[in-house]
């Protein structure tokens, strides 16, 4: 059996290949109290685990801005700013 594999999670989503002999940190997503979603981060990826932890909002894209909202820009509650300088 390969060390990395394609993981199923318990609700039949495939995700990416899992190297199941990398140290892993498990992160819970909640919405109103209830856990929908489990994901796992190696520990390695050292940027995704502070931004995972620091208990971040997601918040969708419009269409109009995809691919140009980046690390720097804001957002105010209704939509995003780029970095003023």
């Amino acid at each position: 059996m390969s060390n990395t594999e394609e993981y199923v999670s318990p609700d039949g989503y495939p995700q990416s290949p899992f190297n199941r002999n990398a140290p892993v940190n498990w992160y819970a997503f909640v919405i109103d109290g209830e856990v929908v979603w489990m994901q796992t981060c190696q520990v390695s990826l050292e940027f995704l685990n502070i931004v995972l932890k620091s208990d971040p909002k997601i918040i969708p894209v419009p269409d109009s801005l995809a691919g140009e909202v980046l690390s720097g820009w804001t957002w105010d509650g209704f939509e995003f700013h780029e970095p003023t300088a």
